[in-house]
């Protein structure tokens, strides 16, 4: 029989056994008992935020431990349309709501208190900062372990690229648990382990190429992500089949390396020659811009000139007597331009164009 109508069939129970002892005369107990409900909910909803006997700080996406002792008893998950196999594997399971003993108005069993508790364990990862845009490390306890996938940063200062360059890297992965047993209780440290290995996969492949190769797979380079997503199929140096799920019971779904640069000494070089460059890009651009101004300039003049000789010559047409003056102006022009010293006219006149006649007088 399904939850849901397990949960019905158990609120008409209550209300047939209250009308019950209303018919038989007790409603005295029954108002004691409703005054002792209005009472006992206000301080079961404070205590579940104290996580004691129930819990409402297990949200969608989340899951919890149960210790009985200092043994553990059993999971507690809201993750829709999932649950767990007895394996503890997350599973697709349409319809479900999760896998948990039973809850009050969003209130989760735990159990009864200094027998049954949630268990807590040292969270460590690191988030990108929205002011500086850096990793930040974080180091808190925490109860719960996110079954939804979610994203933290990885980074790794001073890795070598192909070119014996040293850089700092700063990465993005996205990742979901897929078995909580192994997460919580297989490995020390779910989050250092997969650090270490994905870190590992990182320096390898920044060691495999050049810087200008990986600054190419920013935001969203194929061979990046492809790179750590091997580790879903095999962890290096472990034994054939041996993936990141079983060793520690995670896979990653998405990776993205985020920033890339220089460290040190390489990065004071690698500044003053981007600082170079950025000022010879902007002495060319102003040396385009003066010279685009010239040129223009030039066909302005030009055009104008242009546009004079044509309502000159649109003068000469309409008034011929100005033919003459034009013939006129258009010989003086030639004598002046001309390197020649003498000009024949009719009848062998010799004229000096610097003034003198042969024979006497000035031209």
């Amino acid at each position: 029989m399904k939850k849901r109508h397990k949960r019905i069939l158990s609120n008409i129970l209550v209300l047939l056994i209250l009308v019950a002892l209303v018919l038989l005369g007790a409603w005295r107990f029954v108002a004691y008992a409703l005054l002792c409900i209005a009472i006992l909910i206000p301080i079961m909803f404070w205590l579940a935020t104290k996580n004691v006997f129930f819990t409402d700080r297990i949200q969608e996406g989340m899951a919890a431990a149960v210790m009985e002792g200092g043994s553990f008893h059993h999971f507690i998950m809201l993750y829709r349309d999932h649950s767990l196999d007895d394996d503890f594997n997350i599973i697709k399971d349409k319809g479900s709501k999760g896998h948990y003993p039973f809850a009050i108005w969003g209130r989760v069993w735990i159990g009864i208190p200094g027998v049954r508790k949630l268990y807590t364990y040292t969270m460590q990862w690191e988030e990108i900062d929205p002011a500086t845009k850096l990793p930040v490390p974080r180091d808190e306890p925490t109860f719960f372990i996110f079954v939804a996938s979610f994203s933290y940063a990885l980074s790794v200062e001073g890795a070598e690229e192909k070119g014996k360059r040293p850089v700092d890297a700063v990465a993005v992965i996205t990742v979901e648990p897929t078995n909580l047993f192994t997460a919580l209780f297989k490995v020390e440290s779910y989050q250092s382990q997969l650090r270490t290995f994905a870190t590992k996969q990182m320096v390898s492949l920044i060691g495999a190429n050049l810087f200008d190769d990986l600054i190419s797979e920013l935001d969203d380079g194929p061979q990046f992500s492809t790179e750590l997503l091997t580790l879903n199929e095999k962890v290096p140096g472990s034994a054939a089949g041996v993936n990141l799920s079983t060793l520690i019971g995670f896979k990653i779904i998405q990776a993205t390396l985020y920033s890339i640069g220089f460290t040190g000494d390489m990065a004071k070089e690698f500044q003053k020659a981007n600082s170079a460059k950025k000022v010879a890009q902007e002495l060319a651009e102003a040396a385009q811009i003066e010279g685009k101004g010239i040129g223009d300039k030039h066909r302005e003049i030009e055009g104008a000139n242009i546009e004079m000789e044509k309502k000159r010559l649109e003068m000469i047409n309409e008034n011929p007597q100005f033919l003459e003056i034009a013939k006129t102006e258009m010989l003086t022009e030639a004598i002046t331009n001309t390197k020649l010293t003498t000009l024949v006219l009719g009848e062998g006149a010799l004229v000096s164009i610097t003034g003198d006649k042969q024979g006497g007088g000035k031209s």
